[in-house]
């Protein structure tokens, strides 16, 4: 149970957080990924955290993504850099940009202007890089890197089944 506990709550937060930027309260979470590895750099709000080795990945029905970044703290804090999926650009088979526009916390959104670099999973060690700003000037980072596995995905799509 102690193990599964993190992923529990990654997958609240995710639920929550995807309520917090629905346009209305029908969005649903259709696909939660879930990768390993190394968490060198989280910043949030330009604190320096320690972060820890699991990033989530969420898609809702409405093309709304977010990459899930935990703050290895006794608080347990988590950034979620969330984005607009049809704004994505491919600039090579396996790497995507996603633009963010918000980056989600405990106590809220902040409205932000970045981007979130990703790479394929599927074909071996994936570099996963986010790094936004709000009109404020605060700074958010995180940068990840796989460990080569292969991602647990959970597909929560109604066309699934």
């Amino acid at each position: 149970m102690k193990r599964l506990l993190p992923y529990l709550v990654f997958l609240t937060f995710a639920l929550l957080c995807g309520k917090a930027l629905a346009q209305d309260s029908s969005r649903q979470l259709s696909i939660l990924m879930v990768v390993k590895g190394t968490c060198p750099t989280l910043v949030l709000a330009g604190e320096q955290l320690p972060c820890e080795g699991t990033l989530i990945h969420t898609e809702y029905d409405d093309g709304r993504i977010g990459f899930y970044f935990a703050a290895a703290v006794p608080e347990g804090k988590i950034i979620t850099f969330s984005g607009r999926g049809q704004d994505q650009r491919a600039p090579s088979e396996n790497v995507r940009i996603q633009p963010v526009d918000a980056v989600i916390l405990s106590n809220g959104i902040v409205h932000v202007s970045g981007e979130c670099l990703f790479e394929n999973p599927f074909d071996g060690q994936a570099r996963i890089q986010c790094a936004a700003k709000s009109a404020a000037s605060d700074e958010y980072q995180g940068q990840f890197l796989t460990d080569g596995h292969e991602p647990s995905i959970v597909n929560l799509g109604a066309d699934n089944g």
